[in-house]
């Protein structure tokens, strides 16, 4: 150091010295004590130390004060500047530790404790139970696990110092219910967790496919059908349906007709067979519809530039019409306008004008067409179905009417242009 550099600093540690001294230093005759020994240090990491100093004074003044000038009869020092874990944190004044420790100086380590153990199972540990550790469970054969196989020791925040297992424990439960065979009648088992499901083969139900839920298989199960006869009744056999058990139990066939064999009257009529399996009552239906009919009719021809007004009810019963022309036509003089034409059971009609043209009416007054009134167009027929009721009211065929009034209404009337 050169000469300069030594009187200068002398000059400072000199400055110091004086400035430490009270105006009374030299009146009280006072003089420092050397320092005394520095105290433990307060942490084991980033603590503080003091120590102390006195000082010799004169009797007259006798007091502290009266010698020093600010610089104290303390002075203090950092210690233990280090952290076992972590680093200093200024801000934080002390050491912050990582993940999974705690403590001054984080020389403590988390831990979560033993972990819960399972039934049928078995757990392993890493890292002894410490933070981060994973728990690992296994399950015995023949069991399997449900919920999660690891659980982890962790911490609720940065600042806590107890640890936990996160998760749940996961259980181990029997998979090999099927070992006991448990369904019947040729139903498949599938494992489930601590039970078992039973697929039944047809016909069979139940937890165990114990329950015969098998109906009366049905063959020869005749469709619906319409027969014609020109009689009144008609005699008609059908095959009887065959009802059978794959089970080889008992059916039993209940009919509505003691015969397979009827004679009908024209009308609607079901044959039903039910077959009833009495040890489970399940049944299987066979039915059908017959229906007895007159042979059906053909349409009569339309006159041109005329109508046919028939009955639009009950027609595969008999149909009853009447024929006419539009406004300002007239029928062939060989044609009566009052002739009824019908078919009957036979399916052919009395009689039949074949076709027929309208004739232009010389003088339009007092043209007609026979019974039923001329419109002017097909349009326009609501006059005629109400014509057309009363008439066959007063007719031989009248009974369409008597039998089925609820159906002789103008609506039902049916015509064709």
């Amino acid at each position: 150091m050169c000469l300069c550099m030594v009187y200068l600093f002398a000059l400072f540690m000199l400055h110091a010295t004086w400035s430490q001294r009270a105006p009374t230093w030299d009146a009280c005759r006072c003089r420092w004590v050397a320092w005394q020994g520095w105290s433990t240090c307060s942490r084991l990491c980033y603590g503080r130390q003091v120590r102390e100093r006195q000082v010799s004074v004169a009797d007259s003044c006798g007091t502290f004060e009266h010698c020093d000038g600010g610089a104290g009869a303390y002075d203090y020092r950092d210690c233990n500047t280090r952290c076992t874990y972590g680093s200093y944190d200024s801000s934080y004044g002390g050491c912050r530790c990582p993940a999974g420790r705690y403590g001054t100086c984080c020389d403590n380590v988390i831990t979560c404790g033993t972990p819960q153990t399972t039934s049928n199972g078995a757990v392993t540990v890493s890292n002894g139970n410490n933070y981060g550790s994973v728990a690992t469970y296994t399950c015995t054969k023949g069991y399997n696990m449900t919920g999660t196989a690891t659980m982890t020791c962790s911490t609720s925040s940065s600042y806590s110092t107890y640890g936990f297992w996160t998760g749940s424990t996961p259980r181990c439960l029997f998979a090999e219910s099927c070992n006991s065979s448990p369904c019947q009648n040729g139903g498949a088992c599938v494992n489930g967790l601590e039970m078992y499901t039973c697929v039944c083969s047809p016909g069979w139900s139940g937890v165990n496919c114990e329950a015969d839920v098998q109906p009366p298989i049905m063959s020869g199960c005749e469709d619906n059908d319409t027969l014609h006869t020109a009689d009144h009744e008609l005699t008609h056999k059908w095959t009887v349906p065959a009802f059978t058990d794959p089970f080889g139990n008992n059916v039993v066939t209940t009919p509505n007709y003691v015969t397979n064999s009827y004679r009908f009257p024209w009308g609607d009529f079901f044959v039903q067979y039910v077959a009833t399996k009495p040890n489970n009552g399940l049944q299987t239906e066979c039915k059908f519809q017959l229906s007895i009919r007159p042979y059906p009719c053909d349409n009569l021809s339309v006159p041109e530039f005329g109508y046919v007004a028939c009955n639009g009810w009950r027609q595969d019963f008999g149909q009853y019409c009447l024929i006419g022309c539009l406004a300002n036509r007239t029928l062939p003089r060989d044609i009566d306008g009052s002739q009824w034409y019908a078919c009957g059971a036979g399916g052919t009609w009395s009689s039949n004008p074949g076709t027929i043209q309208c004739e232009d009416e010389a003088d339009p007054i007092g043209a007609s067409s026979g019974i039923l009134s001329s419109p002017g167009s097909c349009d326009d027929v609501s006059a005629i179905k109400e014509q057309y009721i009363a008439a066959l009211k007063k007719s031989d065929f009248n009974t369409a009417c008597l039998k089925h009034t609820d159906m002789c209404v103008p609506t039902n009337v049916n015509i064709r242009c």
